[in-house]
């Protein structure tokens, strides 16, 4: 008989208003164009999905990189796909970094690595606050 196992996790969501005081410019377009981005970035599930990555030591985007490009492929008005990587990265470096992880930094540089899916370049990796 299989073993079920239930996962809870306690995930701090981040309001526009708060990344609006981080970065100004993308908070804008996060309530304009890049809104569907915004909302499926900043859910319970996809900080799931990037901690999971995270925890491979990825980038924490790899983790939602597909379901990103989905969007982007579904959506004929969409943005530039370079702007909506940028855009995808610094949101979900927030909302990680607002939920006990830190980036990675060797030297003076902060760490990046492949993100590993198609039509992506690299990524920030994180590592979990003790």
């Amino acid at each position: 008989m299989p073993n079920t196992v239930t996962y809870m996790k306690k995930v701090q969501l981040p309001e526009l208003s708060e990344y609006e005081s981080h970065d100004p410019t993308r908070a804008a377009m996060a309530q304009g164009r890049l809104s569907l981005y915004w909302e499926h970035i900043v859910t319970a599930e996809s900080f799931v999905k990037m901690e999971g990555a995270i925890r491979l030591e990825r980038p924490a985007v790899a983790g939602i990189a597909d379901e990103i490009r989905s969007i982007w492929e579904s959506d004929p008005g969409s943005p530039d796909w370079d702007y909506v990587k940028k855009f995808t990265g610094a949101v979900a470096a927030f909302m990680v970094e607002m939920n006990g992880y830190r980036r990675i930094v060797r030297g003076t540089s902060e760490v990046s690595l492949k993100v590993g899916r198609p039509y992506w370049n690299v990524g920030k990796v994180f590592e979990h606050v003790p």
